[in-house]
């Protein structure tokens, strides 16, 4: 009776503290750290308290359902073929990846770079969807959990490195970043395209300045800042042209920027926001009577200019106090509002992207007083001109 109780204990102990359960619980940080777990992975695998290992990633992102089977299928055909080391391949479906765990490795450079020149290659080879791979260090299993905390901050360095190759920390570190120049003439050309409706030529200036930032030597953090700046832009140009719908959250495609670590997923959440922007200004516009798109349209070419309602009014032949009740009833703003909000929105862009003083933006807006300027703006935004540039420095 002992005998099959003891018998029974040992099978359920190698259930327990089988490979695969003792890794997920390293890389969840629910391994405890204590002399029977150490011996149990010497024993039954031949691995040591400081064993070097090494962390080899595959990320597949929204390919992962397409992809999978494929890359498992790879990685356990080089697990089991070679001899010069021991792994074990897991597979996280929630986190679209593949970890295999290396082991018994007599030099981690030597094995980081047979990884780099062999396997990546491979994968890219038989995967023609999204593809990152990732590659890590560390002493033990127990350091697991660290390594891949840092290899999932590395992975948005795909942005700057892009398919093919293996992100590692030493590849980030020789990385020679600077600090990243706006493309301002970029940002001049948003208006065209919404002006003009011109899908190509938004299509055309995203790809301009996914090659821009691609080749400027900058950090992922600064692209995602640039690519944020430029949506903003977008959607300031577009509130200009029409009403956008109020239910347009501009916080979840940020957030989806921010995220993001291929520029396929730049580019799409570009391309949804700009559809959605172009469905709202045609809806605006169907809304809007001539009259009040006519009165709009003076707005923003001689908002400047000191342009009063009553002038409008006489060009368009009907009575100052008709046009202020149907613009009123359209937009929803009173005329005297809605020059104000375009000249805070000029005042704002010319704070973002010149380097003008401030009795020079005033002119330029249609503000003889720069201090009286300076209090509308501080009423209208909550703090000073210099201050909003400051912040956006």
């Amino acid at each position: 009776m002992e005998e099959h109780k003891s018998q029974y204990e040992e099978e359920g102990l190698g259930i327990v503290f089988s490979l695969k359960y003792l890794l997920l619980n390293a890389i969840t940080g629910q391994l405890e750290e204590n002399e029977q777990i150490e011996n149990i992975l010497k024993s039954r695998y031949e691995m040591e308290k400081k064993e070097k290992l090494a962390v080899f990633g595959v990320g597949l992102r929204e390919d992962y359902c397409k992809a999978a089977e494929v890359v498992n299928i790879m990685l356990e055909d080089i697990s089991s073929r070679n001899q010069t080391f021991r792994s074990f391949v897991v597979s996280f479906p929630y986190k679209q990846a593949f970890l295999m765990v290396i082991y018994k490795i007599d030099d981690l450079e030597e094995m980081r770079t047979y990884f780099e020149r062999k396997v990546v290659p491979m994968l890219c080879g038989k995967i023609r969807e999204t593809l990152i791979c990732t590659w890590g260090t560390c002493e033990g299993i127990w350091g697991i959990r660290d390594v891949m905390l840092e290899m999932s901050k590395n992975v948005e360095w795909n942005l700057i490195f892009g398919r093919g190759v293996l992100i590692s920390q030493s590849k980030i570190e020789e990385a020679k970043v600077l600090p990243i120049r706006y493309p301002i003439d970029l940002e001049k050309k948003i208006r065209e395209v919404f002006v003009e409706v011109n899908r190509e030529q938004f299509k055309h200036n995203l790809d301009l300045f996914r090659d821009y930032c691609i080749n400027t030597p900058c950090s992922p953090g600064e692209i995602k800042e640039a690519c944020v700046r430029y949506f903003l832009t977008a959607i300031s140009v577009a509130k200009e042209l029409g009403p956008l719908n109020k239910a347009y959250q501009a916080k979840d495609a940020i957030f989806a920027i921010i995220e993001a670590i291929t520029w396929e997923e730049i580019e799409r959440v570009a391309w949804a926001c700009f559809e959605q922007m172009l469905s709202d200004m045609q809806k605006g516009k169907d809304e809007v009577s001539l009259l009040v798109r006519k009165t709009q349209q003076y707005i923003h070419e001689y908002y400047n200019q000191g342009i009063t309602l009553e002038e409008i009014a006489s060009r368009l032949h009907v009575s100052g106090e008709y046009l202020s009740t149907q613009f009123k009833k359209e937009t929803g703003k009173s005329f005297t509002e809605t020059i104000r909000k375009f000249r805070i929105e000029k005042i704002k862009e010319l704070l973002r992207m010149s380097t003008l003083k401030l009795n020079q933006i005033a002119k330029m807006v249609g503000y003889s007083d720069p201090k009286y300027m300076s209090k509308v703006f501080k009423t209208e935004v909550g703090m000073r001109p210099t201050e909003y540039r400051k912040q956006k420095d």
